[in-house]
């Protein structure tokens, strides 16, 4: 998984959470068929399981966390908390408080 992966998956969950209105607590909701999609990556498995890993890594940096529900028509779909620090950086860069 390289880096770049992650850091790309970054700015999409930032720019997601601050699209859904910035609330500190509202997670971003997104199946990652819709990341690859979202990323022009290949829907295929070694993708997802790639995609999987950059959640991963971003976890387990801090920067994230991350929790699984299932959706009647969406299957999987990860719910991604931003972390406080992420959040105060991406209102101070975005503008938003």
């Amino acid at each position: 998984m390289s880096d770049d992966l992650a850091s790309r998956l970054e700015m999409l969950l930032v720019l997601r959470w601050l699209d859904q209105g910035a609330e500190a607590h509202d997670p971003v909701r997104l199946a990652l068929d819709e990341l690859a999609v979202e990323l022009g990556l290949d829907g295929g498995r070694q993708t997802l399981l790639e995609l999987m890993r950059a959640l991963g890594a971003l976890e387990g940096r801090g920067a994230i966390s991350v929790s699984w529900i299932a959706e009647p028509s969406a299957g999987r779909t990860a719910e991604v908390h931003l972390s406080r620090e992420l959040r105060a950086d991406a209102r101070r860069l975005f503008g938003r408080g």
